[in-house]
């Protein structure tokens, strides 16, 4: 799957880039989301809850992140699977 997104903020760019480039401070602003061993420079992993309606999964996996610095662009490739 391949999900591209794109969206203004209304902020400095140094800042917003400063918070999409840190998982930690990303993670704190997804609800469900937790980000528990950090196994290199780009790659975390974690867990995530997600509920709709009645309907709850959780998914344990790895996100590893690919940073352009210069131009400020970034890849994310997340690997997870549905736990009980």
């Amino acid at each position: 799957m391949k999900i591209e997104e794109k969206f203004t903020v209304n902020a400095p760019a140094d800042e917003v880039w400063a918070f999409l480039i840190d998982p930690e401070r990303v993670a704190a602003a997804l609800p469900g989301a937790k980000i528990t061993e950090k196994v290199d420079e780009n790659t975390y992993k974690g867990g995530m809850g997600v509920s709709v309606g009645p309907v709850s999964a959780a998914y344990d996996g790895t996100v590893e992140f690919d940073l352009d610095e210069e131009n400020r662009s970034a890849s994310v490739r997340a690997k997870g699977q549905g736990r009980a």
